[in-house]
């Protein structure tokens, strides 16, 4: 496997990580340094530790990582080693809202994407059975400032099981599209019901980047972001 250095955070070759982090930074920079200052962030999804690396050289004073993939573990330890271990905690697990201590990911070994790893199930992919953390524990535990959400499509199951403690000010979700063609018509409404029942949630909040409907028929939008920053 190839690394190479891009500002600063080391990245794979031959796959989609410099894309996955340019998007990263494209949403990281819709919140100011005030927003990162001395906050604790609890990102669900780290994949290879993007937003958590972003976030920390923005002073955040903690980032909780939860990632399932040990490929992205292995090279987001290597993109902390620059700060203090006090500063960040890695759970190789995925995060679930029931008490199982083992479930299986789905992993597309033929995707240049490290970040598709999946606990809904899909056909012709690796099973991979993994380590669990439960979201409510976490939220109880760490009290996050800042809370990132992108987990492949199991975003809504998550949100439905918990409320969010009052500590959260900022808080981001990657939404997932099911895109494959079957019931498309019906997936499109699932799919708009649900990301607007998100973004009601927070309507209270000032919105940074409002999730736009995606979905549509030419299938060129699979997933969409929402930001929110709570007002006070």
């Amino acid at each position: 496997m190839k690394i190479f250095e891009y500002e600063g955070i080391l990245l794979r070759k031959e796959s989609t990580d410099i894309d996955i982090y340019k998007g990263v930074k494209a949403y990281t920079k819709k919140l100011t340094k005030k927003d990162f200052d001395n906050k604790v962030v609890l990102d669900l999804g780290g994949c290879f530790g993007a937003f958590s690396f972003l976030s920390l050289k923005n002073n955040a004073k903690l980032a909780i990582i939860v990632e399932p993939r040990d490929d992205n573990v292995w090279l987001m330890k290597k993109n902390f080693e620059t700060f203090k271990k006090h500063r960040f905690k890695i759970y190789q697990s995925a995060v679930i809202s029931g008490n199982r201590s083992k479930i299986p990911i789905y992993i597309n070994e033929l995707s240049k994407s490290y970040g598709s790893a999946s606990v809904i199930k899909k056909a012709k992919r690796k099973i991979k059975i993994v380590d669990t953390v439960n979201f409510k524990e976490l939220l109880h535990k760490y009290n996050p400032n800042i809370l990132k959400i992108d987990i492949e499509g199991a975003e809504f199951a998550l949100m439905k099981e918990c409320k969010l403690p009052k500590s959260v000010n900022i808080f981001i979700i990657e939404m997932h599209f099911n895109f494959r063609r079957k019931k498309l018509v019906k997936k499109i409404k699932d799919f708009r019901i649900q990301s607007g029942n998100i973004a009601k949630q927070f309507s209270s909040w000032e919105c940074l980047k409002y999730p736009n409907q995606a979905g549509d028929i030419n299938m060129k939008q699979r997933n969409i972001t929402g930001i929110w920053r709570k007002i006070k």
